[in-house]
């Protein structure tokens, strides 16, 4: 069983542009990625990334990708996510945070299919908690629901529910 690794929540380089939107600083980030220890760690490395916005007191996901061949700097924030989360820190209000799930190491390659799965449960479980996630690619919404536990909507569970849920790992 491969076992992944997740790292702290780390503060995307954002510029500002002289009509006053905002812009991930690629090369200010870049630098991050070659002189910042944080961020080393990750500049060659493979696996699943989360972006985030923190505001108040919490963070929401906003965005999970994965990187299979190509590294975090090259896939995380390639052009097209870069548009996308340009937009996003010009429409909502906190500081765009990234994570990233990382393999342990071991002997031979990463593991791909487990990086896919694991993309595909936390977008699940990211569009739960973010009904705006910006992407929603895998997604299954099932046409059932177990009162308090799974798929139900808002409200405090019972103390049954909340047993069941402690019981099954929800």
């Amino acid at each position: 069983m491969a076992e992944f690794l997740v790292s702290e929540s780390l503060n995307v380089p954002v510029g500002r542009q002289r009509s006053g939107g905002f812009y991930i600083d690629y090369k200010a980030l870049k630098e991050k990625f070659l002189s910042d220890p944080n961020w080393i760690e990750y500049a060659d490395a493979n696996g699943v990334y989360v972006f985030s916005l923190k505001a108040g007191r919490g963070e929401r996901p906003w965005y999970i990708g994965k990187s299979e061949k190509a590294n975090f700097l090259s896939e995380a924030f390639n052009n097209r996510n870069r548009l996308a989360l340009n937009e996003l820190i010009n429409e909502k209000k906190g500081t765009l945070k990234i994570r990233f799930l990382v393999q342990a190491r071991s002997r031979g390659k990463p593991n791909i299919s487990q990086i896919g799965e694991i993309e595909e449960m936390l977008i699940g479980l990211a569009a739960k908690r973010n009904k705006n996630l910006l992407n929603i690619h895998h997604v299954k919404n099932p046409k059932w629901s177990i009162k308090g536990v799974y798929n139900s909507g808002r409200g405090q569970p019972t103390i049954g529910q909340k047993g069941f849920k402690e019981l099954i790992g929800l």
